[in-house]
């Protein structure tokens, strides 16, 4: 028979024991239960497609679905107090591992997260970002609730900003292809190109694809992953021994370029992981390489890119933020510097231009 001594005794160590335990926080606890409440959704989203035997979504179940996702990133945001992941490491971790076994179903923003080249950004991850411009969350062999996520994921304003890189770095080459094409071989017909960490340089390969005479374009395209190289061999195969790739690190550069000139020095996703004094060097070495006329073109993440929060804690990509000022502030005094921002607001391209020589275009 208990006594009301020994009921004291057992609530007051009942007490002591959930006294040690840890306490989740607010701002954890709202944390975990948006995650919570997204898979529940996405899973739900997942069996009702499954059960009625579809794959792809019609337009206002993929609306809904990236409303959902939002509203899971609004809410996340919002409990953490707009905090870095790094700041809230152990809340980062709890958070994917909620989300992760959904998530991760899609290829990029897996890809984003695990890092399979052992850093962020890689020429696959940029391939599968350029193939979902057209056909996201359409794909008929995926199930739906991959499609729901790839759909969700063109909708980044970072995507979209890698997108508009795509088709601003063409549209470059193209128009000097063209000024190029009515002066003669001695007169320095053809264009020169320069690609600093070039992945799978989709732009390139735009160009050499679309009816432009590109006989004479010669390029040297450098990185750091050599699978990356590999892959660009492949894609560029006929431009034959116009084609330079090497793979080598950026610090290497000197070597590789030696005393080469270009008409275009390009870099379209490498200076966003680069600190301010890296960044100059860089720049300045690869403009001290351009011909009377001659442009360098980057690209830098914005601070205000309102997918930042969201690359941070669900894909651990890390980046160097940088304003329009401040990306100009990189470059070389004697450039001819125009930046601008991509349309949703996330990117800066920047091109800077070398004036052209007396008496010529270059």
């Amino acid at each position: 028979m208990e006594t009301r001594g020994s009921n004291q005794q057992l609530r007051h160590g009942q007490e002591a024991r959930f006294e040690r335990r840890p306490r989740t926080s607010e701002p954890e606890a709202a944390a975990l239960s948006a995650a919570d409440e997204f898979v529940a959704y996405a899973l739900g989203f997942d069996r009702d497609h499954r059960r009625a035997g579809r794959t792809v979504p019609e337009a206002p179940e993929r609306r809904e679905f990236v409303d959902s996702f939002w509203t899971f990133v609004e809410r996340l945001e919002t409990a953490v107090g707009g905090r870095p992941a790094s700041a809230l490491p152990e809340l980062r971790r709890a958070v994917v591992e909620r989300v992760g076994p959904v998530l991760f179903r899609s290829r990029p923003i897996a890809r984003s997260y695990w890092k399979p080249h052992g850093y962020t950004g890689d020429f696959r991850t940029m391939e599968l970002i350029y193939d979902l411009e057209e056909r996201a969350g359409l794909d008929p062999t995926q199930p739906a609730l991959v499609n729901g996520l790839d759909f969700f994921y063109s909708t980044l304003h970072s995507v979209r900003g890698v997108w508009e890189r795509r088709w601003a770095f063409r549209d470059l080459l193209s128009r000097r292809l063209e000024e190029s094409a009515g002066r003669a071989e001695g007169e320095g017909g053809g264009l020169a190109v320069l690609d600093v960490a070039c992945g799978g340089a989709r732009y390139i390969r735009d160009v050499v694809a679309s009816e432009l005479d590109t006989s004479r374009l010669e390029l040297l395209a450098i990185d750091q992953d050599a699978a990356a190289i590999e892959a660009l061999r492949r894609g560029l195969a006929s431009l034959g021994p116009r084609l330079q790739a090497v793979s080598i690190p950026i610090t290497a550069l000197p070597g590789a370029v030696g005393e080469r000139t270009f008409d275009v020095a390009l870099s379209s996703g490498l200076f966003d992981y680069l600190d301010d004094d890296s960044a100059r060097r860089l720049l300045a070495l690869m403009a001290s390489r351009l011909r009377p006329g001659g442009t360098l073109a980057i690209t830098n993440f914005h601070p205000d890119d309102p997918s930042a929060f969201c690359k941070d804690w669900l894909g651990d990509w890390q980046l160097v933020f940088r304003r329009e000022a401040e990306v100009r502030d990189l470059f070389p005094s004697d450039l001819e510097v125009t930046t601008r921002r991509s349309g949703d607001g996330s990117l800066v391209l920047a091109f800077g231009r070398r004036a052209s020589a007396v008496g010529g275009e270059r």
